[in-house]
């Protein structure tokens, strides 16, 4: 049996300002180091981990980094761009409110547009704006899963990540719908715990979602 922490990264100035981060190079916030060192304590504890995989973005990667510093010894630790979040494109930057109240009515309301908005968040003419579609993150995702999946030899691996590929994955070992806010709860700092049977035809496991009890001390 292996087991699979999935983190999401701590708390940056666009998380609190509800700004679309997409691939931008947005750092921590004092929030968010604590946050990061508070997860690392609570894997140090709760599990063995063998080594730690991060998406390259400097939000995730700076999670991750402070993450290893707690855990004793620290582990093998490396970055992984399939692990990104989603590319908005030029949504990039704008406050969620804004393309809920603004952008999304005029848009749903063009049915000459193709790829009209998925409902958990900005999506419409993304070919458009330079970014990917759900359908790109989910394939890239899940690839990135069937590659880690296949590398597992009865270990535990951090993986450190966004709110899209979160989403992603444990709908698809769920039987979820991605595109359902409310089918993958993901809040900042928030871990997930996925067991993997390889040698079994069974699947893989959501065992625990959502932890969030070591962000609260």
């Amino acid at each position: 049996m292996s087991t699979v922490v999935v983190v999401r990264h701590g708390e940056t100035a666009w998380t609190r300002d509800g700004r679309v981060q997409g691939w931008a190079p947005v750092p921590l916030t004092e929030r968010g180091r604590t946050q990061a060192r508070r997860t690392g304590d609570y894997l140090a504890t709760a599990f063995e981990i063998d080594r730690l995989v991060s998406s390259d973005l400097l939000r995730c990667f700076e999670t991750a980094s402070l993450i290893n510093d707690r855990l004793d010894p620290a582990v093998r630790f490396r970055t992984d761009p399939a692990w990104r979040e989603r590319d908005f494109g030029l949504y990039q930057g704008l406050a969620d409110r804004t393309i809920g109240e603004v952008l999304r009515p005029h848009l749903e309301s063009d049915a000459s547009r193709p790829n009209p908005a998925p409902e958990s968040g900005p999506g419409p003419l993304i070919e458009n704006t330079r970014g990917e579609s759900w359908d790109d993150v989910q394939r890239r995702v899940l690839e990135a899963w069937a590659s880690l999946v296949d590398s597992l030899e009865g270990e535990t691996v951090a993986v450190v990540t966004h709110t899209g590929p979160i989403t992603n994955l444990l709908a698809e070992i769920e039987g979820l719908d991605p595109a359902d806010p409310a089918a993958v709860p993901c809040d900042v700092g928030s871990v997930h715990v996925v067991d993997v049977d390889t040698d079994s035809d069974t699947g893989p496991c959501v065992v625990r979602q959502n932890v969030l009890e070591h962000l609260r001390r």
